[in-house]
């Protein structure tokens, strides 16, 4: 039995059924109304061929119809009515209709093909990521950056609020010695985490009688450091990391260079630690905010968390205003709630898999179908494709192994 698990892209929405099915079995063997199927797909000529003569050299009549079509002018010798209404030859097939007994139509191929393969289904959820965010709150963030850094954060729990599991730390926080990370997180990786997160950044704008973004109490004076090595160090330190079989990302948003913190060696500690947490599943996204960056840093930062851009020369997401930072943010969290799925059975054999959206086939190895990684035994779709799966929340989404026809409902 093969099932469908989803660590990477998903999506964002839930699927009603997200099935693989398994190998055919039986033959395709079986007879229209009126006659049996002979081995060319022709019908004996003792039968009737819809309210048409069966034809007594065997083929479907060529005034008669399927499924209530009729041909005009009458099907030629070797080819018969579709239920479509259009004359194609004997052994093809434009929908199932125009196939004997229970065999449904193959509409890539053309052919029909044995419905018993469709027995088995089996029913999967999406499983949201865990995303924990490390935001820089140090004294060289400005006012108005702190505040555009709260906005985007904001909005980005906000888009995907069912979509991913979010927890937050801010650094430096407000106790214990420099370049330590002594208070607990600011809220804690978790289900349903958003509207917390939310009300505690955008609460902290409320001093006294004053509701301000001017106002916002969180942003500290003092200590006035970049602790990124303690930083990661939290985030790696969150228990629901290693709960469940979820996805696990740490983004990272600084707008400053590593402070001198000998005592965590900066940072090649810091490199260590993405590597680390890299090795165990989890990756980190890093995200450069304003100029005051070390771009060499951040670089050698993202390729460790095994979550680069696409860009030959800067490989972190920089960001140097309110606009780009949250094109930043929105862009890395649509490439985790991507369109990768991953089997948790490798198939016999891969080229006999095959993908129906609403029992439409998916074209294969296609910009706007999908593909097959065999080393990662995973399936990716793209271009329309992905967008399809992305926006129905009722698409009925059938993988199948062994036979191209899909589940029957």
């Amino acid at each position: 039995m093969l099932e469908l698990a989803v660590p990477r892209g998903v999506r964002p929405v839930l699927l009603t059924s997200l099935a693989l099915l398994v190998a055919c079995s039986g033959d395709d063997t079986g007879e229209r109304t009126g006659g049996d199927l002979l081995p060319d797909g022709a019908v004996a000529g003792d039968g009737d061929g819809g309210d048409g003569d069966g034809g007594g050299d065997g083929d479907m009549g060529g005034d008669g119809d399927t499924g209530g079509a009729r041909c005009e002018p009458a099907c030629e010798q070797g080819t018969f009515c579709s239920a479509t209404g259009e004359c194609i030859k004997d052994s093809t097939c434009n929908e199932s209709s125009d196939c004997p007994n229970d065999l449904l139509c193959d509409t890539a191929t053309r052919t029909c093909v044995d419905a018993s393969c469709g027995s088995e289904e089996f029913e999967i959820d999406f499983v949201e990521p865990n995303m924990f965010i490390s935001l820089d709150r140090s004294c060289s963030l400005n006012q108005g950056m702190w505040s555009d850094a709260i906005d985007a954060v904001v909005q980005l729990t906000s888009v995907y609020d069912d979509q991913m599991f979010f927890g937050l730390a801010l650094f430096p926080d407000t106790e214990g010695a420099n370049c330590e990370q002594e208070a607990p997180p600011t809220v804690a990786l978790g289900v349903d985490k958003e509207m917390e997160i939310q009300n505690v950044l955008l609460g902290a704008r409320v001093v006294g009688d004053v509701i301000g973004p001017e106002y916002d109490s969180l942003h500290p004076g003092s200590p006035c450091v970049t602790n990124i090595d303690t930083a990661i160090l939290q985030a790696s330190q969150q228990t629901a990391f290693a709960v469940g079989d979820r996805p696990n990302y740490v983004l990272l948003i600084t707008d400053g260079k590593q402070a001198v913190c000998p005592q965590n060696m900066g940072d090649p500690y810091t490199l260590q630690l993405i590597k680390d947490m890299a090795a165990m599943g989890t990756h980190t996204f890093i995200v450069g905010f304003g100029g005051g960056v070390d771009p060499a840093q951040l670089n050698e930062f993202a390729v460790a968390g095994r979550e680069p851009r696409n860009d030959p020369d800067t490989w972190y997401y920089q960001a140097d205003d309110a606009m780009q930072l949250s094109e930043a943010l929105a862009e890395l969290a649509a490439s985790v709630v991507g369109c990768d799925f991953t089997l948790d059975s490798a198939p016999p054999v891969g080229e006999q898999l095959f993908v129906f959206f609403d029992d439409q086939p998916v074209p294969r190895d296609d910009p706007n179908g999908w593909s097959y990684d065999e080393a990662n035994n995973s399936i990716s779709f793209e271009g329309s494709a992905c967008d399809t799966l992305q926006g129905s929340a009722e698409l009925d989404v059938d993988v199948v192994f062994g036979c191209p026809v899909p589940s029957p409902d």
